[in-house]
């Protein structure tokens, strides 16, 4: 706390909310003039409103055993979340708090520096968590080539909190399932899948617990998260969701089946059941008995079948 209340030439602003701390400058974003911060707060703002709108969904979601461990600001330390240090038409910016010509950056020289938050860009990652095998008051949040405030910067939020918060919060106290990656939750079925980026491209299947968005016919997922009430609402809405899609698959089954025309390796692929075997990854050693699918293309007997 002490270095934010003694800065001097930095402008940083904290996003708070019961669960997270999020950190970042208007430096980083090019906001250099009072009319300029004025604007972007507009965009902080909105971020702030999906990052609320999404702990308060799970504050619905979560079993009533474990609700409690959302409130950290009074079991334990609110997450970090910083942002990265990526500053707007800035080049070559060191933990040291200069820039290639020898010019402060006064977010890293008064805060991010002194406290040791400074944190380098992994461009391969939009963000990532740190976190320790039982949940810990260091796990942490950084954005990486992701900005927060914006509206992937939301997703990845989801993505990377659901790290941190699936142990204790997310699995209603229980931890992961036996031969599942981390992954398998925070990025296969609990972040809120955004409309742009790789998301958007492959048009995701999710549950949108953070925007707020035009019911505009064009969604794969729910548009408005306050819409779901409690947590029969959200059963209720995941299963039809699921029996929706489901009956999709099968009215396109119904409608390309006729025009196979013996071949329906174009449409169609196969999923075979496969025992676990160590890859030597060090990421996930279980063995048989442990299963997993392995989907492949159709043989030359079975496309023709």
């Amino acid at each position: 706390i002490l270095p934010l209340l003694t800065l001097k030439n930095a402008h940083m602003f904290l996003i708070s909310t019961y669960n997270t701390m999020a950190y970042s400058s208007f430096e980083k974003y090019g906001k250099y003039t009072e009319e300029a911060r004025n604007e972007f707060k507009k965009e902080i703002d909105k971020v702030a409103h999906a990052q609320q709108t999404y702990l308060d969904f799970w504050s619905r979601l979560a079993l009533p055993s474990v609700r409690d461990q959302l409130l950290k600001s009074e079991n334990r330390v609110p997450t970090p979340v910083w942002d990265n240090q990526n500053y707007s038409g800035i080049k070559g910016i060191n933990r040291m708090g200069y820039d290639e010509k020898k010019v402060p950056i006064a977010p890293i020289r008064e805060l991010y520096g002194p406290t040791w938050k400074f944190h380098n860009t992994n461009w391969n990652m939009g963000a990532m968590a740190s976190i320790f095998p039982n949940p810990n008051n260091n796990d942490q949040v950084y954005f990486m080539g992701t900005n927060m405030i914006s509206p992937f910067g939301i997703s990845a939020f989801t993505h990377e909190t659901t790290h941190v918060n699936d142990r204790m919060l997310y699995f209603g106290g229980h931890r992961h399932r036996q031969g599942t990656d981390v992954e398998a939750y925070a990025q296969g079925m609990l972040q809120t899948p955004s409309s742009i980026g790789h998301q958007g491209e492959y048009g995701a299947l999710g549950l949108n617990m953070a925007y707020h968005r035009e019911n505009d016919g064009d969604q794969w997922y729910n548009y408005d998260p306050d819409k779901l009430q409690t947590r029969e609402d959200i059963d209720r809405y995941m299963k039809n969701y699921n029996e929706a899609l489901m009956m999709l698959d099968h009215v396109e089954a119904d409608a390309v089946l006729p025009q196979l025309n013996g071949d329906n390796s174009k449409w169609f692929k196969k999923i075979d059941r496969e025992m676990r075997r160590n890859l030597g990854d060090g990421l996930n050693n279980l063995v048989a008995p442990h299963q997993w699918d392995n989907v492949r293309d159709l043989n030359q007997e079975e496309s023709s079948k």
